[in-house]
């Protein structure tokens, strides 16, 4: 991180920890010659919510550290220790920390926030997000929040506005999504909702919520 910086022409005052995790993107798992392969154990444990495996582009579960440790038990700490190493630079810097990160472990929130990852522009996972921030809360994680209107897939008027009503109430929330979605900024949806009023105008009264209560999440 030093060295990182000392090559940088700016000051660096907050850091996104993106993928984060100990991961691989060329490999599921086992990741070597297959003669080298004696009976591997090939997991196939599904996450909740999108029930894929976590072996998808990341360490075999079963893989040893040093202290003999299995990857199955390390795998999120990977990401805490980094944040922790991260909060140790900005304060040698005699700086605030601010990180963003995504992968945790239990107490991670002494250290740096975090989002909830890569989700899908679909109401469910707006319901999913509420569950998400209220587990990491009880885990010691209190800035915490998911992506407004999703992440991949296109958003629409709607679901934007109501996320957006929902994300006022995130500890830590923002609005961002793939390179190949749809625009969802704000001002996209200028259409009218019930005659009355436009689906931007509920997302700014959203965001006004969001900034009178922010003061309070930041302490």
């Amino acid at each position: 991180m030093d060295n990182l910086a000392a090559n940088l022409s700016f000051s660096v005052d907050g850091i996104w920890l993106n993928s984060n995790e100990a991961s691989n993107q060329l490999c599921n798992g086992v990741c070597y010659d297959d003669q080298r392969a004696v009976n591997p154990i090939q997991w196939n444990i599904p996450y909740i919510p999108t029930g894929g495996s976590l072996e998808t582009h990341a360490i075999q579960l079963d893989a040893t550290h040093t202290d003999q440790v299995t990857e199955l038990d390390m795998h999120s700490l990977y990401g805490t220790m980094e944040t922790m190493a991260t909060n140790k630079w900005f304060k040698d810097q005699k700086k605030r920390p601010m990180i963003i990160e995504r992968s945790s472990y239990a107490g991670l929130g002494q250290f740096g926030s975090q989002w909830l990852g890569d989700n899908y522009s679909k109401p469910e996972y707006m319901g999913f997000s509420v569950v998400g921030t209220m587990a990491h809360n009880i885990a010691g994680i209190p800035l915490v929040g998911a992506d407004i209107c999703g992440f991949a897939g296109d958003s629409n008027a709607e679901l934007c506005a109501r996320w957006y009503t929902v994300g006022a109430f995130y500890p830590f929330s923002r609005n961002h999504n793939s390179i190949d979605s749809a625009p969802q900024l704000p001002w996209t949806f200028n259409t009218v909702y019930m005659g009355t009023v436009t689906y931007d105008q509920i997302i700014r009264q959203a965001m006004y919520t969001k900034l009178n209560l922010i003061r309070y999440y930041y302490t």
